[in-house]
């Protein structure tokens, strides 16, 4: 069977979809790196399951600004071209959740565009972690 879905209705779908998804929604900030804050930012989402028990904290989504800053925090040589710079990398859950829904041909740049809108960012690709 066929289904075709005009661009603004499968930007509305994704978009309702990724307004769903708790762990992105509603991920808070953590800077953690003094040095390069302002170019890295880790976004966490917070798991409250007892009231007198400490939350605990899952990674959603990182954004780096520069192949140095990755390679600063990370530790490790960036895999990814200048060029993908400033990126996200995802949690490999979310990420492969949402492509196995929604494909890759146009998700990853609507899933960038909602995570810039929603948290103020600037970045132009989007990578599982």
């Amino acid at each position: 069977m066929d289904i075709k879905v005009g661009e603004n209705k499968f930007k509305k779908l994704l978009f309702d979809y990724l307004n769903s998804v708790n762990e992105l929604k509603y991920a808070e900030e953590h800077r953690n790196y003094t040095d390069v804050a302002n170019e890295v930012r880790e976004y966490f989402y917070t798991y409250h399951y007892e009231e007198d028990m400490d939350p605990d904290f899952e990674f959603s989504f990182a954004y780096y600004n520069s192949p140095e800053a990755y390679e600063d925090v990370v530790g490790v040589t960036s895999p990814y071209e200048s060029s993908q710079y400033p990126l996200i990398e995802m949690d490999t859950y979310f990420y492969k959740k949402i492509i196995s829904l929604f494909g890759d041909t146009y998700a990853p740049k609507l899933i960038v565009e909602w995570l810039n809108d929603r948290y103020g960012l600037d970045a132009i690709s989007i990578h599982e972690n």
